[in-house]
């Protein structure tokens, strides 16, 4: 498993990739990771959505009608933004409103950009990579903490239960061995 977690960190900031690029796909997969975000409104974040002072990064749903939702930021996610910001200032990108970039453009990073990524790392893998993999791993992840479904519905901006519990009985039974995965490449970021 320890070689699976090399190769998954390798595609997320591996040999090749320039220091911006890293540290946002590094950001990147943490707030994912951690905020079980929808791909949409992980690319719609902006730079005045994370707050150090407040230690939270703050999402606008894009179900919910656009209500937000705040999830407090560890120390690894808030050493990950620095190092993205530092080098998004290296590189003439610190005036550019979205907070993750594209290294092709002068505009946000792009759907587009994040599936090579995910592509790049289901070829490692060897199984599917997707955004919505990362929202089942974190109700899961709350799920196994005990905490209840309207918090872990509250958390992942869905407006039935019924939405969550599939979610959280899919990832249990299916993707165990994937979810033990995601918690091995957590660790090595």
């Amino acid at each position: 498993i320890s070689n699976i977690f090399r190769i998954a960190s390798k595609n997320i900031y591996g040999t090749g990739k320039t220091a911006l690029e890293k540290t946002r796909n590094t950001l990147f997969i943490l707030i994912l990771i951690t905020t079980g975000a929808r791909l949409c409104e992980m690319l719609d974040l902006r730079e005045e959505d994370f707050s150090l002072v407040k230690k939270q990064i703050v999402i606008n749903g894009r179900k919910q009608k656009g209500k937000p939702r705040r999830y407090p930021v560890s120390q690894k996610i808030t050493d990950a933004y620095e190092s993205y910001e530092y080098w998004k200032k290296r590189c003439g990108r610190a005036e550019e409103t979205k907070l993750f970039v594209s290294l092709s453009k002068r505009s946000g990073w792009t759907e587009k950009g994040v599936r090579n990524l995910l592509r790049k790392l289901r070829q490692d893998l060897g199984f599917r990579v997707q955004c919505h993999g990362f929202r089942r791993f974190a109700a899961t992840k709350m799920s196994d903490q005990g905490k209840d479904m309207k918090t872990i519905m509250q958390y992942l901006g869905h407006t039935r239960p019924s939405t969550t519990a599939r979610y959280i009985d899919n990832t249990a039974l299916q993707n165990q061995a994937g979810a033990e995965i995601m918690r091995g490449v957590v660790e090595c970021l």
